[in-house]
C-alpha cells in the first residue's frame, strides 16, 4: 500500500481555514447585540442584551483563536511535511546520486 502525503493540499486547507477565520471574525462583530441596549435604555432588555452581547463576544473571540490556531497547525504540518520529503530526497541523491 502507498502512503503519501499531499502537503499542498494541507497548506491549501491551512489557507481556506485562515480565510475562514477572518470572515468569521468580521461576520460576528457584524452579528453584536451592542447596539440593542442604547435602543431601550434603562429597561431589563438593555442588560440582557449587554450581557448576551459580552458573552456573544468572547465565544466569538475564542473561535476566532481556535481557527486562527488550526490554520497554523495545517500550514505547519504542509511545512513540516515538505521539509522532510526535501531533506529525504537529499539524503537518496547523496546515497544513490553516483550510481548508475
Amino acid at each position: 500500500m502507498d502512503y503519501a502525503v499531499d502537503y499542498a493540499v494541507l497548506a491549501r486547507a491551512g489557507q481556506k481555514a485562515q480565510g475562514l477565520g477572518t470572515d468569521m471574525s468580521a461576520t460576528m462583530r457584524d452579528m453584536r447585540l451592542d447596539d440593542v441596549p442604547f435602543a431601550v435604555p434603562g429597561s431589563l432588555s438593555a442588560s440582557a442584551a449587554s450581557h448576551i452581547d459580552a458573552k456573544w463576544q468572547a465565544a466569538s473571540d475564542e473561535l476566532a483563536r481556535l481557527l486562527a490556531r488550526h490554520a497554523a497547525a495545517l500550514a505547519e504540518t504542509a511545512a513540516d511535511y515538505r521539509r522532510i520529503e526535501d531533506t529525504a530526497e537529499e539524503a537518496a541523491q547523496k546515497f544513490f546520486g553516483g550510481i548508475g
